[in-house]
Parts: structure tokens; C-alpha cells; sequence
């Protein structure tokens, strides 16, 4: 488990910083309403049909593939830290992964709000800094999770 916990923790700071520059593309391009005011549906679908014709579609639906992708990763980096043995000495990779669960929800609830608000700049802003914290966060999360596999690590040899 302590190996898979590294490769979650890193593969979920790799899924935030390319979510982050996708995001900021996504923006550039004024395609932030690619997928309309549907969410978590992209134009009223799951998939939607116009992903491969239109670049605001094609942007603002993988831009959410991937905060999926974060999502997803940073969850399972949270379920794998509350799993960790000993308690004392995994508490600041439990606290970190945590916090970055938490502000992660966060984050996707306000970027739900940017796009039923027709992307609202204080929420688009609000958006913007959760998902830098996400970032600060989870390569905390992962700085220590590493730590504690090589305390761990150490001690059984």
C-alpha cells in the first residue's frame, strides 16, 4: 500500500497542476462555456457530441475530465492515507491529504457555481485561488507521504 500511496499522491499533483492549465487555456480561449450552463453535464450530455467539432467544447470538456481525473486520485490518496499504520507517525500525510480533499470539493462546487453563473468573475477568481491551495496542498500531501514511506521503509531494514 505505501508504494501505491506515493504514486496516488503524485499522480494527483500531476492531475491539479494540468487541471490548473487547462483551466487557464480554457479561459484564454473564452471557452469557459464550452459545455454551456450544464454541469456536471457538458451540453446535456454525458459525452457530448460536439466535443471533437468544437474547440470551446473540446477545451472546457477535458479541462473537466481532468478535475475529474484530480478528483478522483486525490480521493483515493485520502482513503489510502486514513489506512496508514502507525497513526502517530502518518498524521501530517492523513492532515494534508485531507485538507486537500476538502478544498478540493470546495473548488468543484465553486466551479459548478462559475458555470450556472455564466462565469461570475469573483466566483471565476474564488475558482482560480481554490485551485491554487488544491495545488499547494496536495504536493504537501505528497512531500509527506513520501517521508513517511521512507521512515517506514528504514525501519524494517
Amino acid at each position: 500500500m505505501r508504494g501505491y500511496l506515493n504514486a496516488i499522491m503524485m499522480s494527483s499533483v500531476a492531475f491539479i497542476y494540468s487541471t490548473i492549465a487547462l483551466g487557464a487555456l480554457t479561459r484564454a480561449m473564452g471557452a469557459g462555456m464550452g459545455c454551456g450552463p450544464d454541469w456536471p453535464l457538458c451540453l446535456g450530455y454525458l459525452v457530448p457530441p460536439a466535443v471533437v467539432h468544437e474547440v470551446e467544447v473540446l477545451l472546457e470538456y477535458t479541462h473537466r475530465l481532468s478535475a475529474l481525473a484530480a478528483f478522483l486520485t486525490v480521493l483515493v490518496g485520502a482513503i489510502l492515507a486514513s489506512r496508514l499504520k502507525p497513526a502517530s507517525e502518518s498524521k501530517s500525510v492523513r492532515l494534508w491529504a485531507y485538507t486537500t480533499l476538502a478544498i478540493m470539493i470546495a473548488q468543484i462546487l465553486v466551479g459548478a457555481a462559475v458555470v450556472k453563473l455564466h462565469l461570475n468573475p469573483a466566483l471565476s477568481a474564488l475558482h482560480t485561488m481554490l485551485a491554487t491551495l488544491t495545488a499547494i496542498t496536495a504536493t504537501i500531501a505528497a512531500v509527506e507521504a513520501r517521508h513517511y514511506t521512507s521512515r517506514v521503509q528504514e525501519r524494517s531494514i
